[in-house]
């Protein structure tokens, strides 16, 4: 009896966990050819802003300067975040916000006026807040990704 007993618990003990990781990871990551796409258009991006901050002033072509500053270095930042891995997110978003630096200070060779006070400081928190939204996109994609994969989907 006591056997039978055995074999029956041993059946009903056995039961299929959800997996809720993948390798080591708490979370399932982007995928590297995804991130490699973000990096090729960060680094499009950034080929971008350098063309255009070293290209002489012919008059004014946007009014609302730093609103593109903004716009453009947060996309940046969002991109360093989402494209490269965790242990890389402080070089790339430093790496940024010195290539603003740089740009800034060579501008005056190409005939461009140097705006370190306000270019400058515009791109750095744009970088921070880009900085904040990749992490927060690759959050979302994290807990989907999660989600899917305990669901079953």
């Amino acid at each position: 009896m006591s056997s039978s007993s055995g074999k029956s618990s041993g059946k009903q003990s056995r039961s299929v966990a959800p997996v809720r990781r993948q390798g080591n990871t708490p979370y399932l990551d982007i995928p590297p050819h995804i991130r490699n796409v973000m990096i090729v258009v960060a680094l499009a991006g950034i080929i971008c802003a350098v063309i255009g901050s070293l290209m002489a002033k012919k008059g004014v072509a946007v009014e609302a300067d730093k609103i593109v500053h903004f716009s453009g270095y947060t996309l940046l930042g969002a991109l360093m975040i989402m494209g490269l891995r965790p242990i890389l997110w402080p070089l790339g978003l430093i790496l940024v916000a010195g290539m603003s630096a740089t740009l800034e200070v060579i501008q005056p060779i190409f005939g461009r006026s140097m705006d370190f006070s306000g270019d400058f400081t515009t791109n750095c928190m744009a970088v921070a807040t880009g900085g904040g939204l990749g992490m927060l996109g690759r959050f979302i994609w994290s807990y989907i990704q999660t989600e899917m994969v305990n669901a079953g989907v």
